[in-house]
């Protein structure tokens, strides 16, 4: 009797979770693109979810944090960070932050409604993506405690988060990951900020480049998985064998490759993204008159048609644009 109760009481759930789905089908179906912002006039001084046209029209505040405790923490966690947006355009997964270096992931709706948190056993999770072709599962970087703790990479159901399972082990961090439309292909960061590809049938695991090459990392798969559009880090080493960043720019590659073109050239440039049709790339981008500010920019594939979309910082100096996705393409 028992058993039935609950099988009867299981159905219920999902065809309500299923229901709210629904509802939510349409939610907040007027926007193209969304980034994460911070702005003088934010109280605490923190990253919010703004939405807009792809022109950079029609900016609507999405998220109203001011303060986000997790209790199983015990943290204050106010930035929202690392959006990326499911096919459907329905839902984004995204890192929660503190000053301090926490983070946890979450889902909400397209109209930034229903807030979930990603694993609730107090782990921190983080950089969340939605895999390729496969319905309402996404990939996350979980830490993994231990005498050289890392974060490796789960797959967890959308309406059931503590159900995750990991994806595979090198003993390295595993960071960033992108998954290719075939679903069966995944890149990563490694440990080093170098990027990778894990081929989940085969087991596979390979550098994207040659080791000895300048660090690459932050890559995302073209929505038709033929280029992979990447950040390189130039870097500097100190007399400590402190590794300082000293500038960025956006390249990009066909897949598997093996050419690798140089887009940007001026400024510092981070986290590029694609458009659904695969032919333009948006991406961060401090350059002058404002060089000390993140501003949103878009260009074409090949590098020309550099447009700057954004001008917060014309009007607030302590303006930043941290990261950005465009609906419907999971970064």
């Amino acid at each position: 009797m028992l058993m039935k109760y609950l099988k009867r009481l299981t159905i219920f759930i999902i065809i309500f979770l299923s229901a709210c789905d629904i509802f939510h089908s349409n939610a907040g179906s007027s926007w193209d693109i969304i980034l994460s912002i911070k702005f003088s006039s934010h109280e605490k001084n923190n990253y919010e979810f703004y939405v807009m046209n792809k022109d950079g029209s029609n900016l609507t505040r999405l998220t109203y944090t001011e303060k986000k405790m997790s209790l199983l923490l015990n943290e204050t966690f106010v930035n929202c960070a690392y959006p990326s947006v499911s096919q459907d355009g329905r839902k984004i997964i995204f890192t929660r932050l503190n000053d301090g270096g926490g983070k946890y992931g979450a889902i909400i709706y397209s109209d930034g409604s229903n807030e979930r948190h990603i694993d609730n056993t107090g782990t921190s999770v983080y950089y969340g993506t939605w895999m390729r072709n496969i319905s309402n599962k996404v990939l996350v970087c979980k830490w993994m405690y231990g005498p050289f703790g890392n974060y490796e990479l789960f797959v967890y159901d959308d309406m059931y988060f503590n159900n995750g399972s990991i994806l595979f082990s090198r003993g390295l961090h595993q960071t960033y990951p992108s998954c290719h439309p075939d679903g069966n292909t995944i890149l990563y960061n490694e440990s080093n900020w170098k990027l990778r590809i894990y081929n989940i049938s085969s087991g596979t695991d390979t550098p994207l480049v040659s080791p000895s090459n300048p660090i690459y990392n932050f890559g995302i798969f073209s929505p038709d998985g033929k280029y992979i559009v990447m950040q390189k880090n130039w870097m500097t080493q100190t007399i400590t064998d402190t590794i300082v960043f000293t500038s960025n720019n956006i390249f990009v590659s066909p897949y598997p490759g093996p050419s690798i073109t140089q887009l940007t050239f001026t400024g510092a440039n981070r986290h590029p993204v694609w458009s659904p049709d695969g032919k333009k790339i948006y991406f961060m981008s401090a350059r002058a008159p404002h060089a000390s500010n993140y501003e949103l920019y878009s260009m074409n594939r090949d590098g020309s048609n550099v447009k700057r979309i954004t001008y917060f910082s014309d009007d607030d100096a302590n303006a930043q644009v941290h990261t950005v996705c465009y609906r419907g393409v999971p970064r």
